[in-house]
C-alpha cells in the first residue's frame, strides 16, 4: 500500500510542477546554458524520474524561474495531454500495486519464511540456501506475484519459480510452481 502511495505522490508532484511551470509560462530560453533552463515538460519529467532531486530543485529555483519567465515568457501547448502523460506511468504502477493486494516483495522475510517451511517439509534434513530472488511477473487480473530464486543444496543449484497470492484474513499463500 505504501508503495502505491509513493507512486501517487511522485506522479502528483510531477504533474503539479509541470502545470505550475506551464501556467507561469516558465520555459527554456534560447542561449541560456544554465542547468535549470528547462521547458515546463522537462521540469515535470525531471521531477518524475529524479523526484528527490527535481522537486526540491524546482521549489528552490521557482522564484528565479518566475522572474526569468516574466522577461521571457514561454507558452506550453497541449497541457492536458502532457499532464496526463506524466500521470499515466505512476498511476499505472499504483494500480498494479493495489491490484496485487499489496503483496510482499519476492524474497521478503514473510515469503522466505514460508519457503523455508515448504523446503523443510519437502526435503527434510537438507539445508537449502535461498538467494537471488526476483520478480518474474505480477498478474493484476489474478492478484498474484510470480517470482524466481536460486536454491542451493549440497546436491547443487537450481532456479525455482514460486507464486505469492493473497489468502483469507490478510494472509499470504506461497506456492512453488516449478523451474
Amino acid at each position: 500500500m505504501l508503495n502505491a502511495i509513493v507512486w501517487l505522490v511522485v506522479g502528483a508532484s510531477a504533474v503539479g510542477v509541470y502545470l505550475d511551470a506551464a501556467s507561469n509560462r516558465i520555459g527554456k530560453i534560447e542561449g541560456d546554458k544554465s542547468f535549470t533552463n528547462m521547458s515546463a515538460g522537462s521540469w515535470g519529467i525531471c521531477v518524475l524520474f529524479l523526484w528527490l532531486i527535481g522537486l526540491p530543485l524546482y521549489i528552490a529555483k521557482r522564484s528565479s524561474l518566475l522572474a526569468r519567465a516574466a522577461e521571457h515568457p514561454r507558452e506550453s501547448d497541449m497541457r492536458p495531454a502532457k499532464a496526463g502523460a506524466l500521470a499515466a506511468g505512476p498511476a499505472a504502477m499504483a494500480a498494479l500495486i493495489l491490484a496485487t493486494g499489496g503483496l510482499p516483495e519476492c524474497g521478503s522475510e514473510p515469503v522466505t519464511g514460508l519457503l523455508r517451511q515448504i523446503f523443510a517439509q519437502t526435503v527434510p534434513g537438507v539445508s537449502v540456501r535461498m538467494e537471488s530472488h526476483g520478480e518474474v511477473e505480477a498478474e493484476s487480473s489474478s492478484a498474484r506475484r510470480v517470482c524466481r530464486m536460486k536454491a542451493t543444496t549440497p546436491l547443487g543449484e537450481e532456479w525455482i519459480r514460486y507464486s505469492i497470492e493473497p489468502h483469507e484474513g490478510g494472509q499470504i499463500f506461497v506456492r512453488v510452481i516449478g523451474q
